[in-house]
């Protein structure tokens, strides 16, 4: 990066500086990018590919917090170990566990960036109708922690990071949790790992267990389910549906719609087995019948792509191919998938502020052939970005 004018070195411009680029025309010279090196009239970047463009006016140059990987992994292993310790202690480096199904471990890591829940659970569609809580306890809830790194700047001895939640001690008193964070070699990643740990602990602690049909077994161990339960939220907000246009979903019980709130719908959409939230269109009031904003009409002047969602005569259908041009649902059904959900699908409704609850499954065992067994965890979306702000408020998931 060149300039005419001026000087980068007495403007003060330090190699190892992360910085923000932007008012190029070019997008791919905009963004985040690390010095490498410095001159009077060039910057040597990092991490990024710049490409030729003439001088322009406009550029800004602003140094940014330092950032890393979220996870790093910097190990060597010297000793035989058992195999399932060691893949565990793998996955634990980035927030994850092992679950064995059909022949293969498989790990589930807790991230962000989850765009919606796998499954719905409501008490239409649980055995008994009945959920099950349990908690932990105010004094099994550590509130600091020890974290152990490895510092690579002290020939990668193991170096303590004290990590504390202040809130957490103020309810409970000095807990402390003793931890080696495997493989960390990143004092801030040691404390993020601390930080994360002790949130979970605080923010993450109700379980819930409940029985349902076959449709529990699609879900797997790190799976988001949503679960909208009357007796904890205050309300009925969920139920099955009657019928389903493209526009029009009537549900098997009414529901109050209060002025001033806003309100959204979730369902199963069938054509690619993901849970749709879309917003409702009603005014305040009592209905059955809820409005949901209608999908394009297919026009055969244009050319869809995979995913792409449609409305067909009356009927919502999702394109299964790329380039699907001149091609109705009806005459090439192959392509188009039907995603107007069914007669009988679950649907949710979830308000400004009134949310069904998320949850993580931690495990799922069949019962019999046709009813299986599931535990999940309390989930917060946000956790992540939470964390890394430092900020830590629950959502409102009961009234």
């Amino acid at each position: 990066l060149t300039r005419s004018s001026g000087s980068f070195i007495t403007d003060g411009w330090l190699v190892g500086d992360e910085i923000n680029i932007t008012g190029f025309v070019n997008a791919a010279n905009n963004g985040r990018a690390v010095i490498l090196n410095v001159s009077a009239g060039t910057l040597y970047l990092d991490q990024k590919t710049l490409v030729a463009e003439s001088a322009v006016a406009g550029i800004t140059l602003a140094v940014e917090a330092p950032t890393e990987p979220r996870f790093t992994c910097n190990l060597y292993i010297q000793a035989q170990e058992d195999a399932m310790k060691v893949l565990t202690d793998l996955a634990s480096n980035f927030r994850a566990f092992l679950y064995y199904a059909q022949g293969v471990l498989t790990p589930s890591q807790d991230k962000p960036g989850v765009a919606s829940a796998y499954a719905l659970f409501s008490p239409s569609n649980i055995i008994n109708g009945q959920f099950t809580y349990s908690g932990t306890g105010n004094r099994s809830r550590h509130t600091v922690a020890q974290v152990s790194w490895n510092d690579l700047t002290n020939q990668g001895k193991l170096t303590p990071e004290y990590v504390e939640d202040s809130a957490a001690v103020n309810l409970y008193g000095v807990n402390a949790l003793v931890v080696t964070a495997f493989g960390c070699t990143s004092q801030s990643q040691a404390r993020r790992f601390g930080l994360w740990a002790l949130a979970a602990e605080r923010l993450l602690t109700e379980t819930v267990t409940f029985e349902t049909g076959a449709e529990g077994f699609q879900v797997r161990p790190g799976s988001l389910i949503q679960i909208q339960d009357p007796f904890k939220a205050g309300k009925t907000l969920s139920g099955r549906m009657v019928s389903a246009t493209s526009t029009v979903i009537t549900t098997d019980r009414p529901v109050i719609l209060e002025v001033g709130r806003t309100y959204w719908i979730s369902f199963f959409n069938p054509s690619d087995g993901t849970t749709l939230t879309v917003p409702v269109l009603n005014a305040a009031g009592t209905t059955s019948a809820i409005t949901i904003a209608a999908l394009a009409n297919y026009n055969s002047a244009t050319t869809y792509n995979l995913g792409d969602q449609i409305t067909y005569l009356g009927l919502n259908y999702q394109s299964l191919v790329a380039s699907n041009l001149n091609n109705t649902p009806s005459s090439s059904p192959t392509q188009w998938a039907a995603c107007s959900p069914a007669a009988g699908t679950i649907w949710q409704l979830a308000s400004d502020i009134l949310s069904p609850a998320l949850f993580r499954c931690i495990d799922m065992k069949p019962k019999d052939n046709a009813t299986c067994v599931i535990s999940a965890l309390e989930y917060d979306a946000n956790m992540y970005t939470d964390l890394e702000n430092f900020s830590l408020d629950a959502a409102v998931t009961s009234a």
